[in-house]
């Protein structure tokens, strides 16, 4: 039996990918999965818009990680893609920075669950403590009890 067999939460297309670079970057399977879960349902040509309070496009989320077109090549290129230009909507790609985007916020917080606050509402938000309330509603959707993931990784 292979050892990716138990992770029939992900999606076969994808388990093999998400699995190695999961253990590469050190990151729980189960909450990358569950991150992508909540950002794109495993499609991989989702597409959100971000507007601005005058209701103006601000931004683009794609992919499954749902980059945000804003960081995408200012820091996702050369943070987590070793300079390389990225297209948020191949699978592969979305996957290997989604893993080293919440590996790199880990790294700062040494906590999961502050890890995903920094994923979605940003590292200067959390550090200042302006965490909006959707940020840690989008937590509980990932992670609905603390504690859970209080573990080194």
């Amino acid at each position: 039996m292979s050892r990716y067999m138990n992770y029939d939460y992900v999606p076969v297309i994808y388990r093999k990918y998400l699995v190695d670079t999961c253990a590469q970057f050190g990151v729980p399977v189960k909450l990358m999965a569950d991150l992508i879960m909540k950002e794109s349902r495993w499609n991989p040509k989702t597409k959100s818009i971000n507007y601005t309070s005058k209701g103006h496009v601000a931004s683009y989320d794609c992919g499954l990680v749902q980059l945000n077109s804003q960081y995408i090549e200012k820091d996702f290129k050369n943070k987590f893609n070793d300079g390389k230009k990225i297209d948020p909507f191949d699978p592969y790609t979305s996957i290997r920075i989604g893993v080293r985007h919440l590996r790199w916020a880990y790294d700062l917080t040494s906590k999961w669950e502050d890890a995903i606050l920094v994923y979605n509402g940003g590292y200067t938000r959390w550090k200042e403590k302006r965490v909006p309330a959707s940020t840690y509603k989008y937590l509980r959707d990932i992670i609905p009890q603390e504690g859970m993931y209080d573990f080194k990784g």
